[in-house]
């Protein structure tokens, strides 16, 4: 089992602190102490965390593209977006950003900003580079 997600019974939902089931204050503890740190193109000191693969953390298990996404039902891809959207709140919400992996698109990635360089366009790039890899519905 995945170290952030938070172990529930079949018949329990979601923790009210949590609608993706990731154990954020694990993931925030974690990325303090084991985060590896770099400075990114932009000139940002930033920590990051491999999280999981969505083939394990996204209601589907599924990994699609909007060009190829036969392997996907409807109500899957709805869930999918629904959950990726509530794990970028999430995250947000603790000053952190989820993306997907350079290497691996399947990987997602856990960023946190330590330092910025304020470089606005910059950080447009990669917010557009990030959304690219999203399932679009």
């Amino acid at each position: 089992m995945n170290a952030f997600l938070r172990a529930m019974p079949e018949d329990e939902g979601p923790s009210p602190e949590s609608s993706t089931g990731i154990n954020w204050d694990n993931v925030l503890k974690t990325i303090e102490t084991e985060g590896e740190e770099y400075t990114d193109e932009c000139g940002n000191r930033v920590k990051s965390l491999y999280l999981g693969s969505v083939l394990s953390l996204s209601p589907s298990g599924k990994y699609y593209t909007p060009y190829a996404s036969g392997n996907v039902e409807p109500e899957e891809a709805e869930a999918d977006q629904a959950w990726y959207n509530a794990v970028d709140e999430e995250a947000a919400i603790r000053g952190l950003t989820v993306v997907p992996g350079e290497g691996d698109p399947t990987d997602l990635i856990v960023l946190k900003v330590l330092g910025t360089d304020e470089n606005p366009a910059c950080e447009r790039d990669k917010q557009a580079a990030a959304d690219r890899h999203r399932p679009h519905l």
